[in-house]
């Protein structure tokens, strides 16, 4: 089995020499610290206090089959099928993105917005009673439920064009006990009108074809391209497209929120101005880098 002894210190070693050269030391240790979490239910601290625990050769078998599945750069998080986001721990597998910090920073966006505005604050305190609300490009459906989970009033819609994604993002709504109203439908294609959203969120693809020699094999051979990538030769097109949507949905007043490519901040506000959006912002994540945007219809 090549685990030298039957306890935590040499599970440990054995990530550190495994996964050497394919890894950076910290993210290794880091590895092996989330994988304890979800084979034994152990926190960083019980690791340290528990380095000599005894483990079974089972206990053992599963960490080298994570090592295994790593040394493939499969994600971790696919391997364990679970992923944090907001507070809460998704179900997630390869058909749908593994939610990303930065998006956490979209709906505390949201939040946020709705807080100090004048015509959604008295809505948003009364725990989102009244507010109508959807998530187009769901994916895992990490933006609608934490949106229903902070705002347990609100009316929740979460749609996708992958079916699969949605049964990800329902399993999700059953795991949390929320109730999201999912639709698996194209918006870039035939949608109804005058739905009378008061918010509209979305984060959908837009990494560009020219970026694919940026991106780690973890991204590239595991997710799901179809929630990744724009069309060759049209970055903005799903921002065109979900604009329209939301110009023939959103009551007066409304919000269109995205999580956007940093490198085309500019070009995605200049369309949303053009198509007659008011107050459009563009918003800074921890990194620096332009990466949400509001506007108000």
């Amino acid at each position: 089995m090549e685990i030298r002894a039957n306890n935590l210190g040499a599970v440990k070693n054995y990530f550190v020499e495994k996964l050497a050269g394919i890894y950076p030391v910290e993210e290794i240790k880091s590895f092996f610290e989330i994988s304890v979490y979800h084979l034994l239910r152990l926190t960083r601290t019980q690791i340290i206090v528990e380095q000599n625990k005894s483990l079974s050769e089972s206990e053992l078998l599963k960490f080298v089959s994570v090592v295994k599945q790593l040394k493939t750069q499969k994600p971790l998080q696919y391997i364990f099928n679970a992923a944090p986001f907001y507070g809460m721990e998704l179900y997630v597998d390869e058909h749908v993105l593994i939610p990303r910090p930065e998006t956490e920073e979209l709906v505390q966006l949201v939040f946020n917005t709705l807080q100090n505005d004048a015509q959604f604050a008295t809505l948003y305190a009364n725990e989102g009673f009244g507010l109508n609300i959807t998530d187009i490009g769901t994916g895992s459906g990490c933006i609608a439920l934490s949106v229903k989970k902070n705002l347990p009033k609100a009316h929740v819609a979460a749609v996708d064009t992958s079916y699969e994604a949605i049964k990800v993002a329902q399993k999700n709504a059953d795991k949390l006990s929320l109730k999201i109203t999912f639709v698996c439908a194209d918006i870039t294609r035939d949608y109804s009108k005058d739905l009378g959203y008061h918010v509209i969120i979305s984060n959908p693809p837009y990494v560009t074809i020219d970026e694919q020699d940026q991106m780690k094999d973890n991204v590239l051979k595991y997710e799901p391209h179809l929630a990744l990538f724009a069309p060759e030769k049209k970055p903005l097109f799903f921002y065109d497209k979900i604009a329209d949507f939301a110009l023939n949905n959103l009551v007066p007043g409304g919000y269109l929120f995205f999580e956007i490519n940093q490198h085309f901040g500019n070009s995605t506000k200049e369309l949303l101005v053009n198509k007659g959006f008011r107050n459009v912002e563009l918003f800074k994540d921890l990194n620096g880098n332009e990466r949400m945007i509001s506007c108000k219809v």
